[in-house]
């Protein structure tokens, strides 16, 4: 694992730092620079005043000159002077008239002091404020400052003027150099070898006098990158590292300003620390943040980073391939595998060709040979069932996603149904079915099992049914009958269909394949045969008015006898009111004649014929209203058979207007016959009886059923 990318300032290093930093900008020590500046260069003026009595001292020097002042001869105006060429010397004088006498001389000229003047050996120029003369003496390079300079030297030349505000000057072996303020200067020097040695100069003006000094090029302070020769500067930005190669060894150079000599160096740009994998050379930097694991290849071998943080190798045998999110089922990479098995499933995995079911869990598999082939939910769900011909469901198309069947009778009807399964037992579903197939298994099983149940039912079972969910509760209602010790009824066709069902696929599908075929949901079945459906629904119209009929025939008839039993009741209590008045007027009387002791015998009498007679009186009227009540209710009982009796001949008649509520009639007879029959039967035994077999155990056989509505449906056509 590589150590981490190398600061700026790091520890032990920076000692080395500082000395390459100095050897880099340390310039004071070459060869020629001065230190003093532009001082120890620049020759000043030699004319003190600028005067043309100065100039021509400077210009004589120790001679004199031998031109003499006359009021006749030559004319020098003021601002000038005047050259002669005196015995093959250069000499001058001020403004005023002269002549030369006899002295072997002759007149150059006449010549402004604002002019240059080169004539013969004689060299007087002006170097103006804000730059440089450049000049030769003795073949010797000098730099005439600010001023007026003469010189009356042959081996003295003038080349030129130069600004002084130059980036860089150089005459002969003097350099003088100007950075300017965000700049770096890159030079070469003499350096104390022998050799030439690269150097950078910081701002300000710097003054060489050597002849193996050379300017190169200037760069900006703030790049990234400064190289000059075996120089390097590196300014690696917060957050940042810096890619480099230094002898053919790559580095990364954290934060900071670095200092680097070396003359086998290269800059590969920077990368930000943020970066998920950084990638340079031998050397790769992988941050793993949480809820990732790396996936790289380290000496042939798959390695998972799952630590959070930085990981740094420094190895050529290190490669780096993603990063997978921790949340992913299935991490591989090669022979290496996390397998992670959420609740509700089972991941299917085969090590060395056997079948190994993995449950829920995190499984790390360091095995090439251990293969993993997909997840398996286990969880319950639902499957909806549906003919092959009908194709899947399609979004408002009308009974799409209905089962289609015929019933016994030959009725096509559609089924809404669904079927659930779950997985209990994943190993031995997975030997037995292939995954794919599973759903499939499940859903045409289940269709054929369906089928079979309601081709075996008629649909007049089928019509009886009151639930739509196939939720059975048959068997609490058998109990509670057994409870009561009254004879239990059929199930209903859902609960039949719903035991039925369960009954031939949940054991046989759980013991050879491990799946747990749990319910059967029958929501609503529909007759496909619009006719039929249609006269179904008129018929049941007809009878719902029929019952409803008879409910009101049934309700008239309580009401009546109610109001026949009140007035029995009211006329009753009235005949009992009479005899009580009567029993006490009687009693009254008696009263009276008890108090007459003259008729006490004849009272006695009196009152035991009154409460005779009282008695008598209140047993005729209660005999009377009990008479009365009896033929009132004997009345209305006679009028609610003839109401019942009317309402059972117009559903007779009703019924029998259309064929169908004949045959059901026909079916009804039937039915009751053979109840009758059966009842008090304990065990039946089969017999082959033929036909013309009439005896104690004749009964009305199928064929004459079936003659009997073949009979009704020839009336019912001769009827229509």
């Amino acid at each position: 694992m590589a150590k981490g990318p190398r600061p700026a300032d790091g520890g032990t290093e920076l000692h080395e730092l500082r000395e390459v930093a100095q050897h880099i900008f340390d310039f004071q020590q070459c060869d020629g620079y001065k230190s003093e500046g532009l001082g120890a260069v620049l020759r000043p003026s030699n004319v003190p005043e600028e005067s043309d009595a100065a100039v021509c001292a400077a210009i004589n020097g120790r001679h004199r000159a031998c031109p003499r002042g006359f009021f006749t001869g030559t004319l020098v105006r003021p601002g000038s002077i005047g050259l002669v060429l005196h015995n093959g010397r250069v000499e001058a004088v001020p403004e005023g008239r002269y002549t030369l006498g006899l002295h072997r001389a002759s007149w150059i000229g006449i010549f402004s002091l604002n002019e240059r003047i080169q004539k013969e050996s004689l060299t007087v120029v002006r170097v103006p404020r804000g730059q440089v003369g450049l000049a030769w003496e003795r073949k010797n390079a000098i730099l005439l400052g600010e001023g007026l300079h003469a010189y009356n030297d042959v081996a003295f030349s003038f080349e030129g003027l130069v600004d002084i505000s130059e980036v860089h000057i150089k005459h002969g072996p003097l350099n003088i150099l100007r950075v300017k303020k965000g700049e770096y200067a890159k030079v070469w020097f003499s350096g104390s070898g022998g050799g030439l040695e690269p150097k950078l100069l910081r701002e300000g003006c710097h003054v060489v006098d050597s002849s193996l000094f050379s300017f190169v090029g200037r760069s900006q302070v703030e790049e990234m990158h400064v190289s000059h020769g075996a120089l390097h500067i590196l300014q690696v930005p917060k957050g940042h590292v810096a890619k480099v190669e230094r002898d053919n060894v790559p580095e990364l150079l954290g934060e900071g300003t670095h200092y680097l000599e070396s003359t086998n160096f290269q800059y590969a740009g920077t990368a930000s620390l943020s970066d998920s994998v950084i990638k340079h050379g031998t050397i790769t930097v992988v941050r793993v943040n949480r809820g990732q694991v790396g996936l790289a290849w380290q000496d042939n071998m798959p390695l998972f980073l799952e630590e959070p943080g930085v990981h740094s190798f420094d190895t050529p045998t290190f490669s780096f391939v993603k990063h997978a999110s921790v949340a992913d089922k299935t991490i591989e990479l090669g022979t290496k595998k996390i397998v992670t098995v959420n609740s509700g499933e089972v991941a299917i995995s085969y090590d060395s060709g056997e079948l190994r079911i993995l449950h829920p869990g995190r499984h790390v598999i360091d095995d090439a040979a251990h293969r993993v082939d997909g997840f398996l939910p286990i969880l319950q769900k639902s499957v909806r069932l549906i003919s092959a011909e009908a194709g899947p469901p399609r979004k408002g198309a009308e009974g799409s996603d209905l089962l289609i069947c015929e019933t016994k009778d030959l009725v096509k009807v559609g089924v809404r149904s669904d079927v659930f399964y779950s997985i209990a037992d994943p190993e031995k579903t997975i030997r037995r079915v292939a995954k794919e197939d599973i759903n499939t298994l499940v859903l045409e099983t289940a269709i054929a099992t369906l089928t079979n149940i309601i081709r075996s039912t008629t649909l007049n079972e089928i019509a009886q049914s009151k639930h739509p969910s196939a939720i059975s509760t048959s068997g609490e209602q058998v109990q509670s009958a057994q409870a009561l010790g009254e004879q239990a009824s059929a199930p209903l066709f859902f609960d039949k269909a719903h035991d039925e069902f369960l009954s031939k696929l949940h054991d046989d599908f759980m013991s050879r394949y491990g799946i747990d075929v749990t319910n059967i949901r029958i929501e609503s079945f529909k007759i496909m045969d619009t006719e039929l459906a249609g006269n179904i629904s008129k018929q049941a119209l007809t009878t719902a008015q029929t019952e409803s009929q008879l409910a009101n025939l049934a309700g008239q008839t309580e009401i009546a006898t109610q109001e026949q039993e009140r007035d029995a009741n009211v006329r009753q209590i009235r005949a009992k009111a009479e005899a009580t008045a009567l029993r006490t007027q009687a009693e009254a009387q008696n009263a009276a004649l008890i108090s007459k002791s003259e008729a006490g015998a004849r009272a006695d009498q009196i009152q035991r014929e009154t409460m005779a007679t009282a008695e008598a009186a209140a047993l005729v009227a209660q005999a009377r209203a009990e008479a009365e009540a009896i033929s009132i209710r004997a009345k209305a009982e006679a009028e609610a058979i003839e109401l019942k009796a009317e309402a059972e001949a117009k559903r007779a008649k009703l019924l029998g207007a259309t064929p169908l509520g004949a045959q059901l009639s026909l079916l009804g007879v039937y039915g009751e016959m053979a109840a009758k029959s059966n009842a008090g039967v304990q065990k039946v035994v089969y017999s082959d009886l033929q036909a013309n077999n009439v005896g104690l155990l004749s009964m009305p056989s199928l064929a004459m059923l079936s003659k009997d509505l073949e009979g009704l449906s020839a009336l019912g056509g001769a009827g229509s």
